[in-house]
C-alpha cells in the first residue's frame, strides 16, 4: 500500500534509469552460475523415497494416461510437468529433477522485479543468496515441490509489486498465473497469501505509529488506506475478474483427473463426452480440497512429531544450511528498522520469513530438512540488505581512508562467501547421501545404485524371463502386483509396495512395470517363479541364505535403501540379484576385426 504519513527517500519506490543495465547483467551472470550449480551431475544421487514414489507414479501416468489427485504426494504440479519430460526424454533421476533444478536456477532473476524497491547492490546480493544458499541449492536438485513453491511465491510477490509500482496490468496477470501454478505444487501454498495479508496488516501498524508520532489520527490513516484500496479495486475490477477466471481455470487444469486407459472420468474425455464436465469440475475442486483437508489438516498427519521437536529440528537445519542468510538477515533488519521507516518490501519479507520460522513446524508431519526453504527465501531479502550494507560500509570506509573498517567489512563478506561455499561443496555435492549431512533426510538411500540399474537394464534387454522382476520376502510381497499400476493401490498389502522403495522407480526406469513383476513370500512360491528365469530378484539381505544357492548364476550386490533403518524391519537393506549372460552365448571378438594399436 502507498504510505500515508511521512515518506522518506528510503521508503519510496525509485524508478530505475533505463540506461543502467549493470545490475541486470550481474543478475544474468549469477543466474547462469545458479543453473550450472543445479544441473551439474544432477542425476548422480540415488532417488530419495519421496522422489522415487512420485517419479514412479509419474512414469505410470505416462504409461496409462491415468491420473487422480492424491494429497499424500502433495500437489499435481510435478506429475503433470514431468509427464511431459518423461515422454520426451524417458524416465531417469536427472529427468525427474530437471524442472525443479531449472526453476531453482532461474530464481535469482526474480530479484529484477524488485528493482524499484531495492538498491543495485541489494539486488545483486539477493540474487547471489538465492543462487548459492546451500539449503536452496540442495533441494533445487531434489524432486520435491518446496523450492518450486517458494520460488513461485517470490515471483508472484515480485510481479504484484511491479504491477502496483508501474500500473501495468500485464504484471498482475502474470502474477495471477504464477500464484495459480504455486497452488498446484503443495497444499500449504495457501499459507503464503495469509502471510502476505498479515505482513500488510503489520505495515498498516507502521503507519499508525508514524501517525501517532506526527500527531495524526491512526483512524484517519486507516480510512485513507481503505479509500485508496477501494478506488484501486474499482479501477481494476475487470482485471481482477479476469484474474479470478484465470486462477480457477489453471487450478482446474492441474487438479482435474485424467481417465487414460484406467479411469472413467477425466478431462481428456470431455471432447468425446461433454456430460462428464460436472464430475471433472467436482473432482478438480471440491473433492480435491476435501481430500487435502482430510489428510493434512483434520487427519492424523499432524499428530507427530511434537511441536518442540519439530521446531528444534527446523532451527538446527536452518542454522546448518542457511547460517549466512540468518546472520545477514539480522544485520539487514537492524539496519533497516533503525531508521524508523523501513521500506515496505523489506518489512513485508521480514515479517513473512519470521512468521514462517515458528509457523512451519506446526505443519510438519515428519522431521523434514526441506521445510526451512519456506522461511529462507523471504529472509533472503533482509539478508541482501545486510550484505549490501556491509559492502557499502567497506567501500565508503576505503574511500574515506578508514582501512580498518574497510578490512573488517571485507573480511566478514569473505567469511560469508567461504562458509556458503564450504557447506555447498560438502553437503550438496561431496556428501549428498551422508548420514552426518544435516541437509539429508533419513529416507535417503545410502547406497549408489547406478551400476545395478545398468545391469538390470542389460538383463531386461536380453529378454530373459517373464516375470522380469521378482520380489521376495514378507515385507515386500503384494497379493496383486497389477494393483500397483495406478494410485491408490487397491490391495490389502499395499504398504509393502512402499517398503520396496526406491526399487519400483528404478524398475520403471529400465522398463519393468507391474505387469512384468511378481512377488513371493515363501520358498515354494519363489521356486515356481525362479523356474521362469526372471532377470532381476530383489529381497531383504536377511534372506540371502534362502537365495544365494538358488541364484548362484546371478550377480548380486547389496543396497541400503535408506540411511536410517526402520526398527524391526528388514527392508532397509536389500540384495539385488541380476542374471548374468550365458558365457557360451558371449562370442569372442575376431582378432582380424580388431584394429592394430599404434
Amino acid at each position: 500500500m502507498r504510505a500515508a504519513g511521512p515518506r522518506t527517500e528510503e521508503n519510496r519506490p525509485r524508478p530505475r534509469e533505463s540506461t543502467d543495465r549493470r545490475p541486470l547483467f550481474a543478475l544474468l551472470a549469477i543466474t547462469g552460475f545458479a543453473l550450472v550449480a543445479r544441473l551439474w551431475d544432477l542425476g548422480s544421487r540415488t532417488a530419495h523415497w519421496d522422489e522415487a514414489r512420485v517419479a514412479y507414479w509419474t512414469a505410470r501416468y505416462v504409461e496409462t494416461g491415468f491420473f487422480e489427485y492424491q494429497p499424500i504426494i502433495h500437489g499435481p504440479f510435478l506429475p503433470q510437468v514431468n509427464r511431459v519430460v518423461f515422454a520426451a526424454v524417458g524416465p531417469s533421476d536427472l529427468a525427474s529433477r530437471l524442472v525443479v533444478a531449472l526453476i531453482g536456477g532461474l530464481l535469482p532473476l526474480a530479484a529484477w522485479l524488485l528493482r524499484d524497491r531495492l538498491r543495485d547492490a541489494e539486488l545483486v546480493a539477493l540474487a547471489a543468496l538465492l543462487a548459492a544458499n546451500p539449503l536452496l541449492l540442495y533441494y533445487s536438485r531434489f524432486m520435491r515441490n518446496d523450492v518450486v513453491l517458494a520460488a513461485l511465491a517470490l515471483l508472484t510477490l515480485g510481479l504484484f509489486v511491479r504491477a502496483y509500482d508501474t500500473g501495468r496490468v500485464g504484471y498482475f496477470h502474470a502474477g495471477v498465473l504464477a500464484l495459480a501454478i504455486a497452488v498446484s505444487t503443495m497444499g500449504n501454498a495457501i499459507l503464503y497469501p495469509l502471510c502476505w495479508v498479515g505482513a500488510l496488516g503489520l505495515l498498516l501498524v507502521h503507519r499508525w505509529v508514524w501517525a501517532y508520532r506526527d500527531g495524526s489520527s491512526p483512524i484517519a490513516v486507516t480510512t485513507a488506506h481503505a479509500k485508496r484500496i477501494a478506488r484501486g479495486l474499482s479501477a481494476w475490477a475487470g482485471h481482477l475478474a479476469l484474474g479470478a477466471v484465470t486462477f480457477v481455470l489453471v487450478t482446474i487444469w492441474f487438479y482435474a483427473p485424467r481417465a487414460g486407459s484406467e479411469g472413467e472420468v477425466g478431462i481428456d474425455r470431455l471432447a468425446a463426452d461433454p456430460t462428464l464436465l460436472p464430475d471433472v469440475l467436482a473432482a478438480a475442486t471440491t473433492e480435491s480440497l476435501d481430500a487435502m483437508v482430510s489428510l493434512w489438516i483434520t487427519g492424523d498427519m499432524q499428530d507427530e512429531p511434537p511441536y518442540a521437536d519439530a521446531l528444534a529440528f527446523f532451527l538446527e537445519t536452518t542454522w546448518e544450511g542457511a547460517f549466512v542468510v540468518c546472520a545477514l538477515a539480522v544485520v539487514g533488519i537492524a539496519v533497516e528498522f533503525r531508521r524508523g521507516t523501513p521500506r515496505d518490501l523489506v518489512a513485508l519479507t521480514t515479517y513473512w520469513g519470521l512468521v514462517s520460522v515458528p509457523g512451519y513446524p506446526l505443519a510438519m508431519d515428519i522431521l523434514s530438512p526441506w521445510t526451512p526453504v519456506h522461511a529462507i527465501v523471504p529472509l533472503c531479502v533482509p539478508a541482501a540488505v545486510g550484505g549490501a550494507w556491509l559492502y557499502r560500509l567497506g567501500r565508503d570506509s576505503l574511500t574515506a581512508g578508514n582501512r580498518t573498517t574497510a578490512a573488517v567489512a571485507g573480511l566478514v563478506l569473505l567469511l560469508c562467501g567461504a562458509q556458503i561455499g564450504t557447506v555447498a561443496a560438502t553437503s550438496v555435492y561431496a556428501n549428498d547421501q551422508d548420514r552426518e549431512n544435516p541437509l539429508v533426510q533419513y529416507a535417503q538411500p545410502a547406497g549408489e545404485i547406478g551400476d545395478r540399474v545398468g545391469a538390470m537394464d542389460r538383463a531386461v534387454e536380453r529378454g530373459e524371463g517373464d516375470p522380469a522382476l521378482v520380489y521376495y520376502g514378507e515385507d515386500l510381497v503384494l497379493e496383486d502386483e497389477r494393483a500397483a499400476s495406478v494410485k491408490p493401490i487397491d490391495d490389502p498389502t499395499a504398504g509393502n509396495w512402499y517398503h520396496r522403495l526406491p526399487m519400483p522407480w528404478y524398475a520403471a526406469v529400465v522398463g519393468i512395470g507391474p505387469e512384468r513383476t511378481a512377488s513371493a513370500e515363501g520358498p515354494e512360491q519363489l521356486d515356481d517363479l525362479l523356474g521362469h528365469e526372471p532377470a532381476v530378484v530383489i529381497a531383504p539381505t536377511s534372506e540371502r541364505e534362502v537365495l544365494d544357492d538358488r541364484l548362484a548364476d546371478y550377480d548380486s550386490a547389496t543396497f541400503e535403501t535408506r540411511l536410517w533403518a526402520s526398527e524391526g524391519r528388514s527392508y532397509s537393506a536389500v540384495v539385488i540379484y541380476v542374471s548374468e549372460p550365458d558365457s557360451e552365448s558371449v562370442s569372442e571378438p575376431d582378432p582380424e576385426s580388431v584394429p592394430a594399436s599404434d
